[in-house]
């Protein structure tokens, strides 16, 4: 994907994991102490000439335990670790071995179980061209639209069509409750869908039937990012304060 040999992914990834991911910890920590001692917040993030510094004082303890470590294993094994993390040819040669066998394999004619036969994908609303539930309230202005979907949906009670007027009289929740139930209905008309054994608590939200509801999908997208941003700035603070009891 990159351009680069496997020998040079497998390096990168061993440089990361062994070395940065635990020196932004570190750094962070130890900076963090410096800061109290000034009187300064805590950060969350380190940055500037600072970082540079604080680096160069990790490596220099990091590599003292390296060459600890190469005394222990010893020269031979040492060698032998390089030629495996250098020599991409065994590797390859072993992933052509086994997708000729996987190819094999799939041209086998053998027994399939009912249960292993495909039952569907459960998508998110945005991704499925659907409206959540959740955010058919009163508060999101929802209620006049959710009539219009129950209206247009032709859904009854005791065997009779709702009217305008019956609607009135019901809650949000129980409209919501009516397109859940509908909803549910149409999904079970699915056989792959009906074999999940889906639940209708487990029905999140409904492709729209009405233009109203049809053209709510911006108006949608509005509540989840604002949902997101709310979500986004809590974890920000929780971060914060857990930075800030870390330094205490």
């Amino acid at each position: 994907m990159t351009g680069v040999g496997e020998e040079r992914r497998s390096n990168r990834a061993i440089s990361v994991s062994s070395i940065i991911r635990r020196f932004n910890l570190w750094a962070i920590d130890a900076h963090n102490k410096d800061r109290k001692q000034q009187g300064k917040p805590p950060i969350i993030r380190l940055q500037g000439a600072s970082k540079v510094q604080l680096y160069l004082n990790y490596l220099d303890a990091y590599f003292k335990t390296v060459d600890k470590g190469r005394k222990r294993i010893g020269l031979s094994n040492i060698k032998k670790i390089k030629e495996r993390l250098s020599s991409s040819k065994a590797s390859e040669k072993e992933r052509n071995a086994m997708m000729k066998r996987f190819a094999k394999d799939m041209k086998r004619r053998r027994k399939i179980n009912k249960a292993e036969l495909a039952a569907g994908v459960e998508k998110p609303a945005r991704v499925d061209g659907g409206i959540y539930l959740r955010i058919m309230t009163k508060k999101n202005n929802f209620e006049p639209l959710v009539d219009t979907e129950v209206l247009a949906r032709e859904i009854k009670r005791v065997k009779k069509k709702l009217t305008s007027k019956q609607l009135k009289e019901l809650t949000i929740a129980e409209k919501r409750k009516l397109l859940r139930q509908d909803e549910m209905s149409n999904i079970m008309r699915d056989p792959g869908r009906a074999q999940m054994g889906m639940k209708e608590s487990e029905v999140k939200h409904i492709m729209p039937v009405s233009d109203s509801i049809k053209n709510a999908f911006d108006k949608q997208q509005e509540i989840l990012d604002k949902e997101d941003n709310i979500d986004r700035g809590i974890r920000t603070v929780e971060l914060t304060i857990a930075v800030a009891e870390q330094a205490e």
